[in-house]
Protein backbone atom coordinates (compact mmCIF):
# COMPACT_ATOMS: atom_id res chain seq x y z
CA UNK A 1 0.00 0.00 0.00
CA UNK A 2 0.99 3.58 -0.87
CA UNK A 3 2.68 4.79 2.62
CA UNK A 4 4.75 7.88 3.70
CA UNK A 5 5.23 11.05 2.35
CA UNK A 6 5.20 11.33 -1.64
CA UNK A 7 7.80 12.46 -4.12
CA UNK A 8 6.59 14.03 -7.49
CA UNK A 9 8.89 13.40 -10.57
CA UNK A 10 8.45 14.17 -13.99
CA UNK A 11 9.77 12.27 -16.45
CA UNK A 12 9.94 8.97 -18.28
CA UNK A 13 8.30 6.53 -15.26
CA UNK A 14 9.46 2.71 -15.02
CA UNK A 15 6.36 1.05 -14.52
CA UNK A 16 7.61 -2.28 -15.51
CA UNK A 17 9.05 -2.23 -11.84
CA UNK A 18 7.11 -4.52 -9.79
CA UNK A 19 8.08 -2.91 -6.79
CA UNK A 20 6.93 0.51 -8.17
CA UNK A 21 4.28 2.16 -5.76
CA UNK A 22 3.10 5.14 -7.22
CA UNK A 23 -0.18 7.24 -8.69
CA UNK A 24 1.41 8.20 -12.52
CA UNK A 25 0.06 10.50 -14.96
CA UNK A 26 0.11 7.93 -18.92
CA UNK A 27 -0.93 8.51 -22.15
CA UNK A 28 -2.59 5.23 -22.30
CA UNK A 29 -3.29 3.02 -25.54
CA UNK A 30 -6.21 0.37 -25.23
CA UNK A 31 -5.43 -3.22 -27.94
CA UNK A 32 -7.59 -4.06 -30.23
CA UNK A 33 -10.27 -6.77 -29.40
CA UNK A 34 -9.51 -6.49 -26.25
CA UNK A 35 -12.52 -9.01 -24.26
CA UNK A 36 -12.47 -7.05 -21.31
CA UNK A 37 -11.03 -3.60 -20.76
CA UNK A 38 -9.45 -2.98 -17.39
CA UNK A 39 -8.71 0.84 -17.02
CA UNK A 40 -11.57 3.07 -16.58
CA UNK A 41 -11.65 6.30 -17.77
CA UNK A 42 -13.87 9.45 -17.04
CA UNK A 43 -15.74 10.55 -20.53
CA UNK A 44 -18.22 13.40 -20.53
CA UNK A 45 -18.79 12.61 -16.28
CA UNK A 46 -19.57 8.82 -16.78
CA UNK A 47 -17.21 6.48 -16.05
CA UNK A 48 -15.95 3.71 -18.72
CA UNK A 49 -13.35 1.23 -19.67
CA UNK A 50 -12.82 2.24 -22.88
CA UNK A 51 -11.01 1.15 -26.18
CA UNK A 52 -8.96 4.12 -27.98
CA UNK A 53 -6.24 6.26 -26.68
CA UNK A 54 -6.36 9.25 -23.98
CA UNK A 55 -4.40 10.15 -20.85
CA UNK A 56 -5.06 9.42 -17.03
CA UNK A 57 -3.52 9.33 -14.04
CA UNK A 58 -3.68 5.24 -12.10
CA UNK A 59 -2.17 3.64 -9.51
CA UNK A 60 1.30 1.53 -10.92
CA UNK A 61 0.11 -1.57 -10.31
CA UNK A 62 -3.22 -1.74 -12.43
CA UNK A 63 -0.88 -0.29 -15.25
CA UNK A 64 1.72 -2.83 -14.22
CA UNK A 65 -1.16 -5.57 -15.21
CA UNK A 66 -2.44 -3.64 -18.18
CA UNK A 67 0.61 -4.52 -20.27
CA UNK A 68 0.33 -7.72 -19.59
CA UNK A 69 -3.11 -7.89 -21.26
CA UNK A 70 -1.47 -5.44 -24.47
CA UNK A 71 -2.02 -1.77 -22.95
CA UNK A 72 0.44 0.70 -24.62
CA UNK A 73 1.44 3.12 -21.57
CA UNK A 74 3.87 6.47 -22.21
CA UNK A 75 4.50 6.86 -18.34
CA UNK A 76 5.02 10.65 -17.90
CA UNK A 77 4.71 11.87 -13.79
CA UNK A 78 4.64 9.97 -10.69
CA UNK A 79 4.08 10.33 -7.21
CA UNK A 80 6.36 7.99 -5.65
CA UNK A 81 5.60 6.62 -2.08
CA UNK A 82 6.96 4.36 0.34
CA UNK A 83 5.17 0.61 -0.13
CA UNK A 84 3.90 -1.04 3.05
CA UNK A 85 2.02 -3.56 4.14
CA UNK A 86 -1.39 -2.11 6.03
CA UNK A 87 -4.40 -4.42 6.23
CA UNK A 88 -2.78 -7.69 6.48
CA UNK A 89 -2.77 -8.92 9.81
CA UNK A 90 -6.24 -6.92 10.59
CA UNK A 91 -7.98 -8.49 7.74
CA UNK A 92 -6.79 -11.56 8.46
CA UNK A 93 -7.74 -11.70 11.69
CA UNK A 94 -11.28 -10.44 11.00
CA UNK A 95 -11.67 -13.03 8.65
CA UNK A 96 -10.43 -15.81 10.73
CA UNK A 97 -12.99 -14.38 13.48
CA UNK A 98 -15.72 -14.55 10.80
CA UNK A 99 -15.11 -18.41 10.26
CA UNK A 100 -16.30 -19.16 14.11
CA UNK A 101 -19.84 -18.01 13.32
CA UNK A 102 -22.10 -19.39 10.90
CA UNK A 103 -23.76 -17.09 8.42
CA UNK A 104 -26.79 -17.12 10.22
CA UNK A 105 -25.15 -15.47 13.45
CA UNK A 106 -25.20 -11.99 13.32
CA UNK A 107 -21.75 -11.83 14.09
CA UNK A 108 -20.68 -13.43 10.61
CA UNK A 109 -22.26 -10.25 9.25
CA UNK A 110 -20.57 -8.14 11.33
CA UNK A 111 -17.20 -9.32 10.05
CA UNK A 112 -18.01 -8.97 7.04
CA UNK A 113 -19.03 -5.28 7.20
CA UNK A 114 -15.57 -4.26 8.99
CA UNK A 115 -13.48 -6.52 6.15
CA UNK A 116 -15.78 -4.66 3.53
CA UNK A 117 -15.25 -1.19 4.92
CA UNK A 118 -12.19 -1.18 5.79
CA UNK A 119 -10.74 0.73 2.70
CA UNK A 120 -13.70 2.75 2.70
CA UNK A 121 -13.23 4.16 5.90
CA UNK A 122 -9.72 5.82 4.32
CA UNK A 123 -11.77 7.04 1.78
CA UNK A 124 -14.34 9.23 3.21
CA UNK A 125 -14.73 12.99 2.99
CA UNK A 126 -12.50 14.58 6.20
CA UNK A 127 -15.38 17.04 6.79
CA UNK A 128 -17.64 15.43 9.38
CA UNK A 129 -21.35 16.39 10.95
CA UNK A 130 -22.40 17.17 14.23
CA UNK A 131 -25.71 16.64 15.69
CA UNK A 132 -27.51 17.99 18.22
CA UNK A 133 -30.49 18.70 20.42
CA UNK A 134 -31.41 22.35 21.25
CA UNK A 135 -34.53 23.88 22.76
CA UNK A 136 -35.78 26.48 20.74
CA UNK A 137 -35.60 29.13 23.72
CA UNK A 138 -31.49 28.45 23.12
CA UNK A 139 -31.06 29.79 19.87
CA UNK A 140 -27.83 31.32 21.06
CA UNK A 141 -26.35 28.10 21.52
CA UNK A 142 -26.69 26.84 17.96
CA UNK A 143 -27.03 30.10 15.68
CA UNK A 144 -22.98 30.62 16.33
CA UNK A 145 -21.86 31.13 12.83
CA UNK A 146 -21.73 27.10 11.93
CA UNK A 147 -22.42 26.01 8.91
CA UNK A 148 -25.80 24.08 9.06
CA UNK A 149 -26.75 21.13 6.98
CA UNK A 150 -30.14 20.49 8.35
CA UNK A 151 -32.53 21.82 10.87
CA UNK A 152 -35.26 19.29 11.90
CA UNK A 153 -38.15 19.91 14.35
CA UNK A 154 -38.84 17.04 16.87
CA UNK A 155 -41.49 19.07 19.00
CA UNK A 156 -43.12 22.18 19.62
CA UNK A 157 -39.98 22.52 22.15
CA UNK A 158 -36.79 20.61 20.76
CA UNK A 159 -34.64 20.69 17.05
CA UNK A 160 -32.65 18.45 15.87
CA UNK A 161 -29.53 20.70 14.41
CA UNK A 162 -27.16 18.62 11.85
CA UNK A 163 -24.03 20.92 11.20
CA UNK A 164 -20.25 21.24 10.15
CA UNK A 165 -18.27 22.69 12.92
CA UNK A 166 -16.06 26.18 11.95
CA UNK A 167 -12.99 23.89 12.84
CA UNK A 168 -14.20 21.17 10.31
CA UNK A 169 -14.86 23.73 7.37
CA UNK A 170 -11.28 25.32 7.84
CA UNK A 171 -9.33 21.95 8.29
CA UNK A 172 -6.21 22.12 6.45
CA UNK A 173 -5.83 18.64 4.89
CA UNK A 174 -2.42 19.30 3.02
CA UNK A 175 -0.74 19.50 6.94
CA UNK A 176 0.38 16.43 7.91
CA UNK A 177 0.36 17.15 11.43
CA UNK A 178 -3.81 17.52 11.11
CA UNK A 179 -4.67 13.70 12.40
CA UNK A 180 -7.09 13.10 9.95
CA UNK A 181 -8.05 9.30 9.61
CA UNK A 182 -8.00 9.01 5.49
CA UNK A 183 -6.24 8.11 3.43
CA UNK A 184 -7.09 8.38 -0.33
CA UNK A 185 -3.77 7.02 -1.70
CA UNK A 186 -4.40 3.62 0.45
CA UNK A 187 -8.09 3.77 -0.69
CA UNK A 188 -7.61 4.50 -4.46
CA UNK A 189 -5.05 1.86 -4.69
CA UNK A 190 -7.49 -0.76 -2.83
CA UNK A 191 -9.90 -0.66 -5.46
CA UNK A 192 -7.16 -0.87 -8.17
CA UNK A 193 -6.05 -4.07 -6.73
CA UNK A 194 -9.82 -5.18 -6.42
CA UNK A 195 -9.81 -4.24 -10.26
CA UNK A 196 -6.95 -6.81 -10.86
CA UNK A 197 -8.65 -9.32 -9.01
CA UNK A 198 -11.82 -9.66 -10.38
CA UNK A 199 -10.75 -9.06 -13.73
CA UNK A 200 -8.59 -12.14 -13.72
CA UNK A 201 -12.03 -13.92 -13.16
CA UNK A 202 -13.85 -11.56 -15.57
CA UNK A 203 -10.79 -13.24 -18.29
CA UNK A 204 -11.52 -16.43 -17.55
CA UNK A 205 -15.07 -16.06 -17.95
CA UNK A 206 -15.03 -14.05 -21.37
CA UNK A 207 -12.90 -16.29 -22.66
CA UNK A 208 -15.41 -19.31 -22.28
CA UNK A 209 -17.93 -16.95 -23.88
CA UNK A 210 -20.38 -17.16 -20.94
CA UNK A 211 -19.42 -13.42 -18.99
CA UNK A 212 -22.70 -11.32 -18.91
CA UNK A 213 -22.04 -8.55 -16.51
CA UNK A 214 -19.83 -7.86 -13.85
CA UNK A 215 -19.48 -5.74 -10.44
CA UNK A 216 -17.04 -4.40 -8.05
CA UNK A 217 -17.02 -7.72 -6.21
CA UNK A 218 -18.91 -10.20 -8.39
CA UNK A 219 -19.76 -11.38 -12.21
CA UNK A 220 -22.41 -13.16 -14.17
CA UNK A 221 -21.84 -15.99 -16.01
CA UNK A 222 -24.51 -18.19 -17.95
CA UNK A 223 -22.54 -20.90 -17.00
CA UNK A 224 -20.41 -22.15 -14.03
CA UNK A 225 -16.59 -21.10 -13.79
CA UNK A 226 -14.08 -23.39 -13.66
CA UNK A 227 -14.10 -25.42 -10.35
CA UNK A 228 -10.43 -23.90 -9.53
CA UNK A 229 -11.73 -20.71 -9.63
CA UNK A 230 -14.27 -21.10 -7.27
CA UNK A 231 -14.09 -21.91 -3.62
CA UNK A 232 -15.57 -19.99 0.52
CA UNK A 233 -11.83 -18.64 0.96
CA UNK A 234 -10.57 -14.83 1.49
CA UNK A 235 -10.16 -13.31 -1.86
CA UNK A 236 -12.27 -16.40 -3.43
CA UNK A 237 -15.35 -16.22 -6.13
CA UNK A 238 -17.99 -18.67 -4.69
CA UNK A 239 -21.14 -19.64 -6.80
CA UNK A 240 -24.41 -19.00 -5.55
CA UNK A 241 -26.90 -18.01 -9.14
CA UNK A 242 -27.02 -19.95 -12.05
CA UNK A 243 -28.67 -18.68 -14.62
CA UNK A 244 -30.21 -20.03 -17.87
Amino acid sequence: MPTGVYQHVVGPIDITNPNLIAFVKAKITAPENLKVPLLPVRINGKMITGAGTWDGMYFSKELHYALSLGYKIEAYEAYIFEGRLVFNEFIENIYNERLKFPKSDPMNYICKLIMNSTYGRFGMAPILTDVKVFNRNDEHNYMDGTEFLDITNINENLVMVTSNTVENINLDIKNPNNNLQISLPIAIATTSYARICIHEYKQAAAEQGILLYSDTDSIRCSAPLPDELLGNGLGQLNWKVFLL
